[in-house]
Formats: structure tokens, sequence, C-alpha cells
């Protein structure tokens, strides 16, 4: 859980119960899987115990597969998120008695869902990145701790109370794009932390990068759409805006530059 829909659910506390509610569907033969590293987890806990869980608690900890990281080829295990996804998947299928051969045999299959740091294009100059499923900063900041050399396409409509914390980030991003029709909110959020430009649409910011690119230094760059916003300024969806992405960088970087 992190901070999302606030506007809505006024604070966090609300937004957890709500979150907590599907539990309570359960019954004594069915499992409730939780992060014993996330920060809300506590509330989480003091709810599942003020109103009886009736389901088995398991907590899961991302560190339970780092034995399964070493066992795997798959870039798309290289993120904090995926691997915090891995470790549930894990304490699931080991539940449901999956070896572990089966397991890591699937592991090296995997290649990633649409708009969630999907790897679109990539080369030993440059990797392309569509993550438009990054929704909030704190979506957002996984890619931006995943990658170097980023440059960052942000913007949209900004979550209510969202705010930028980019300090631990700051060297991995040679310069931001902002797009959106709320440019004034992520001049702010940015402010000196980090170089930017006001490209106002995600084709500016692209044909943007495309000239960047051309003077920058010869070493892998990232170019990364994570607009830490929704998007509904310019798009029906995130699923459209990240489409779209895809379709500019393929026409572009696929065909136009020699990389």
């Amino acid at each position: 859980i992190s901070p999302d829909h606030l506007e809505r659910h006024k604070n966090i506390k609300n937004y957890i119960k709500i979150k907590s509610k599907i539990f309570f569907a359960q019954n004594g033969s069915d499992y409730s899987y939780i992060n014993s590293r996330n920060k809300y987890s506590k509330f989480i806990k003091n709810i599942f115990k003020s109103l009886k869980l009736k389901s088995k608690l398991i907590s899961v900890n991302k560190s339970s597969c780092n034995f399964l990281l070493k066992k795997i080829n798959n870039k798309y295990f290289k993120s904090e998120g995926n691997i915090e996804n891995l470790a549930f998947a894990y304490k699931i299928v080991k539940n449901l008695k999956v070896s572990n051969q089966i397991i890591i045999k699937a592991l090296n299959k995997f290649k990633g869902l649409p708009h969630r740091q999907e790897i679109i294009f990539s080369n030993k100059k440059l990797l392309c990145i569509n993550d438009s499923k990054a929704t909030s900063f704190d979506a957002c900041l996984q890619s931006l701790s995943n990658y170097d050399k980023i440059y960052w396409i942000v913007g949209g409509i900004p979550k209510y109370q969202d705010h930028f914390y980019l300090k631990k980030v700051k060297k991995k991003i040679l310069k931001a794009y902002i797009v959106g029709k709320n440019i004034s909110f992520f001049k702010r959020q940015i402010n000196k932390n980090i170089p930017y430009t006001v490209s106002k649409n995600i084709r500016n910011a692209v044909n943007k990068i495309y000239k960047d690119l051309k003077l920058s230094e010869n070493s892998k760059r990232t170019i990364l759409l994570s607009p830490a916003a929704a998007s509904f300024d310019q798009f029906s969806n995130f699923e459209n805006r990240g489409t779209y992405f895809r379709d500019l960088i393929i026409k572009r970087f696929k065909q136009g530059l020699n990389v």
C-alpha cells in the first residue's frame, strides 16, 4: 500500500481501511498475504486484530526470494517492484506445493506486463521503458531507482497530496521533460533538483530527447516514460498513453536513429 486516491478517501488511514475490506470476505480455509516490510502494514495488522480476521495470515518479505534471483536470468527481475511481486508469487505457489524447478522455469520465461516498466527497445547504447502505469510518485520512484542516465518524461494530472522526493535518485536523471496540462505543479516538485524542460506533450518530449541524444556522451542512456500522474488530461487512460509512447519510440528510434 502507498498513498493513492486520497482526494476520495481524505487520508491514508481511510484508504487502508477500504483496501483491507477484501480480506474480511474470506473464511477459515483461505489465505491472506501481507508485505511485512511495508510501513503501512502495522495499520492493516491492527485492523485484522480488531475485526478478527478469519483467513490464515502469511507475512511476505522480499528477501525470501533472494536465492531465486541467483538461479534465474531475466532482466525483468532487476527492479525492486518486480522482486517484491516475485516474493508474493513465490509464497503463494509454494503454499500450493509447486516445485522450485517449475517455478524457476516459469520465471525465466516471464516477459512482464504492458505499461509496467515495459522494455520496448534495448541495445548497447539505449534503453526505452514504458512505465505509463506509474500514476503516482511512489510508483514512479521504482523506475527512477532502477535505471541510470535517464531522460524522464513526467506529467499529467497529479495525485492529491502527492509529493516528489528526488534526493536519492536525482543523480540518475539527466533531464526531465514535463508534459500535460499541470506544468506548474511539476516545475515546483522538480524545482532545482534536476534540469528540466517543458515539452507539453509526449511527442514533443520524444523529439527533444532525440535532439539531446545526439549531443550526449557515448554511453548507455534510458528514455523513461514514468509520468507520476494520471493520464486523463491528454489520454483516455494510462494504457492509451503507454501505447502512444510505444508507437512513437518504435517509429523514431527503431527506424530513425542509428544507435
